[in-house]
């Protein structure tokens, strides 16, 4: 499918072949996706200030190479988990005190800051108490989901009159950055820290610099993707209680009453199939990553120039029926070992690739954060289902889908809450 947005070419895909073959056929430095946010790169020329992430130059790979190593392997993300389970405990224990969607946002900021900073901000606890007196740290948590907000504007609606707000909450998200890492670094016992930011400072690969831009970067992009795949969950938990109550009988199981563990995730299978099925039903993206090719490529028969923006969309095959039985109904037992194999060899094994099952796309340019997202939103939900249950009505709560950089339910329904 073809469009024309803000005058630019751009040519959606939805078959995996044709995302593998992309892929495949790829630059030697990979551009499109976070290389087309202009809002980051004018801020950054403004600024004299590193965005490495988002370069199309080889200053991306040398920043990727550097920093992905103490997060994007599986055994990386795993080292995380055991932090995970006091930002979570605690944000769940307020979920009965404001809209879910008030309160997601402030849990996933606090889990990227735990695991990242290696600091709680109790944010979501904060954000349900009137009586709370703000501080520095309550400005980089505004600021920085201020900067997110604004940014959407920026990048969707090209409005121009967002940027000086967006300029002032970066500005504010990176004088505490700098200054939070500056005197965190200086603590005796920093090097043998937990967190992310501390076992990359102790690999000297960066400049303080490049990896203040490093926290930036995944604050930016972490906290909205994490937010907006928990709420989608959650809504279907509610929606389906009957999946619900497996999901806690399997936690009770597997984890008791204790912190949550790697091994524990491991074990999770019911977990894995109904985050799985969440992302085919109601998935948090139109589309899940974008390439723009130095050179003409042919898809599905049609010769694509070079220079055309290409997005990868392969949402649509998940709600066909070629590929998918029954694809109205949720259904997570579709994604257990067994059914997978059952396909294995058949045309509809293409829903079991990762370029169609993974929210956070694919190739070089894949999510760096992506496993210690899934991380997060496993340890929070074992918390959440342990102190609530939790359901909506949608014959009375209806909503829309709304589309701006993640698709949202708005309204999002209102949760009746029960304690367990």
């Amino acid at each position: 499918m073809k469009h024309k947005i803000h005058g630019r070419d751009e040519v959606w895909i939805y078959h995996p072949d044709d995302i593998t073959h992309t892929l495949q056929n790829d630059n030697a430095i990979p551009v499109g996706g976070s290389t087309d946010l202009w809002s980051i790169h004018a801020y950054g020329q403004k600024k004299n200030f590193p965005f490495p992430l988002n370069a199309s130059d080889e200053s991306w790979r040398r920043t990727r190479m550097a920093i992905q190593k103490d997060i994007f392997p599986p055994q990386a993300a795993a080292l995380y988990v055991p932090n995970l389970n006091e930002p979570a405990k605690r944000a769940s224990k307020v979920f009965n005190k404001a809209p879910f969607d008030q309160l997601m946002p402030y849990t996933a900021f606090d889990l990227f800051a735990n695991a990242i900073l290696g600091k709680n901000f109790y944010s979501a606890e904060k954000s349900v108490d009137p009586n709370h007196q703000k501080d520095d740290s309550d400005l980089f948590v505004e600021h920085g989901m201020k900067a997110l907000a604004e940014m959407i504007h920026l990048e969707i609606y090209m409005d121009n009159s967002h940027f000086p707000e967006f300029e002032k909450s970066m500005d504010t998200v990176i004088e505490y950055s700098e200054k939070f890492l500056l005197e965190a670094s200086k603590k005796p016992d920093f090097a043998k820290g937990d967190s992310y930011f501390s076992r990359v400072v102790a690999r000297k690969e960066l400049e303080f610099k490049e990896i203040v831009s490093t926290v930036c970067s995944f604050l930016l992009a972490g906290v909205d993707t994490t937010t907006s795949l928990s709420l989608w969950i959650l809504l279907n938990l509610g929606r389906f209680p009957e999946v619900q109550e497996k999901l806690y009988q399997e936690i009770a199981s597997v984890v008791g009453d204790g912190p949550v563990t790697a091994k524990h995730i491991e074990q999770l299978q019911y977990m894995r199939q109904v985050l799985r099925e969440s992302h085919r039903f109601t998935s948090n993206l139109a589309f899940t990553s974008a390439r723009r090719l130095d050179h003409p490529i042919v898809l599905s028969g049609y010769e694509i120039p070079a220079g055309v923006k290409i997005l990868f969309a392969p949402n649509a095959i998940q709600h066909d029926p070629r590929y998918v039985d029954e694809p109205e109904k949720f259904i997570p037992e579709r994604w257990s070992k067994s059914a997978v194999a059952e396909r294995t060899g058949t045309e509809r094994e293409g829903i079991d690739g990762l370029v169609v099952s993974k929210p956070f796309g694919s190739g070089p340019r894949m999510c760096l954060g992506a496993r210690l997202a899934e991380a997060e939103i496993r340890v929070f939900l074992c918390h959440l289902l342990r102190d609530w249950k939790f359901s909506w009505d949608p014959s009375v709560h209806k909503y829309q889908v709304i589309q701006n950089t993640f698709t949202l339910a708005a309204p999002f329904p209102e949760m009746k809450m029960m304690p367990r």
